[in-house]
């Protein structure tokens, strides 16, 4: 019975591991598709791609792919057999067609000006053990193309760029499981091309002059936090405890074991702390207002439609002049930013106008 109940443990293993769906295989966890783009006389620069999270675009759930250069990030929404292209304005194109049956001719999306026939489909073996179908096709001028599932073109890349005098180059694919499948004129960058460029990203929570940071940083292993006060600290979510109230400029520098130092990604947060307003001063000729804190030498006061200006910490105020306003038609301002010291922008509500 022992023996029975393993061979059937197995049986039902094999299957869920080769019965998985196309969104399966292109979120497969660490699954990086590695391609070049060759512009012109040798310049080249790679176009590889990252799975790196799930997110939801226009309601629509999508995988989001970074390129390993750092520079952005693609999203593919994924349709039972149908995969697209997407981006943040909800617009989408036809990307690839995993469920075409031989002599089908794809006529829309990304490879309309194509006009791909698909020839042949099989299955094949990756260098995994992985079973996956490969589709064959041909375009209207007589060029092989070949797709593997949950790898895009084979030939050119996961995103293949067109220009008149480029070409692109697959060089490998691979995921957690190891090699997926690779050109063996293009094995020794397989590596090289695989590293994704750190993205320095994090969060924080302030209680007072205690600052708590998430580190939500993508294809980082080190990192170097800056406080903006001569302090530092490597760890990866770190807590700080400000001595002082002042200005402070956060930076978060993110590294790496395979990416160089030119694609360091640093992100700079100015965080402004202060006392409370009732420990500063104590305002003799207002009540109910709105105070905006900007430094010590830049804060206003908001009290309806009237504005004060005070450039020594709330030893003095200066009313500032406003437009006026027009009778019949009482306005307020509800918020105010600063550009700098001398220019801003004020928001303003209003009653008894038309628009």
């Amino acid at each position: 019975m022992k023996t029975c109940y393993s061979f059937l443990i197995l049986l039902f293993f094999i299957g869920a591991l080769y019965s998985q769906s196309t969104e399966d295989y292109f979120s497969r966890p660490g699954l990086k598709i590695n391609a070049y783009h060759d512009a012109c006389c040798g310049t080249a620069h790679p176009s590889s791609f990252t799975y790196t999270y799930k997110t939801t675009i226009c309601g629509q759930n999508v995988l989001a792919f970074a390129r390993n250069d750092g520079l952005s990030i693609i999203y593919l929404r994924i349709d039972d057999k149908k995969v697209y292209i997407a981006d943040k304005y909800c617009n989408e194109k036809l990307f690839y067609d995993f469920g075409l049956s031989p002599g089908d001719t794809l006529k829309e999306g990304y490879y309309k000006d194509q006009n791909l026939i698909l020839v042949n489909k099989h299955n094949v073996s990756l260098l995994n053990g992985e079973q996956r179908m490969k589709y064959d096709l041909m375009t209207g001028w007589g060029t092989a193309v070949s797709w593997i599932e949950g790898i895009g073109d084979i030939n050119s890349g996961l995103l293949p760029e067109y220009d008149l005098e480029g070409y692109d180059v697959f060089v490998c694919a691979n995921d957690t499981t190891g090699h997926l499948w690779i050109n063996p004129d293009e094995s020794d960058i397989c590596d090289s091309l695989s590293c994704a460029a750190p993205r320095a990203l994090f969060s924080l929570d302030r209680n007072d002059f205690s600052i708590s940071f998430s580190n939500q940083s993508l294809f980082a292993s080190h990192y170097k936090w800056n406080f903006g006060n001569g302090t530092v600290s490597y760890d990866k979510s770190p807590s700080y405890d400000y001595p002082e109230a002042g200005c402070y400029i956060l930076s978060l520098t993110a590294y790496n074991e395979c990416s160089s130092s030119v694609n360091e990604n640093i992100q700079v947060l100015p965080l402004c702390l202060s006392k409370d307003w009732d420990t500063l001063r104590k305002i003799d000729f207002l009540s109910n207002f709105v105070l905006k804190r900007f430094s010590d030498h830049l804060q206003f006061i908001i009290k309806g439609y009237t504005l004060y200006k005070s450039a020594d910490d709330g030893v003095s105020w200066q009313q500032l002049s406003l437009p006026l306003v027009p009778a019949g038609i009482t306005r307020f301002i509800t918020d105010l930013d600063m550009y700098d010291d001398l220019r801003g922008i004020a928001v303003c509500g209003h009653f008894g106008a038309n628009s």
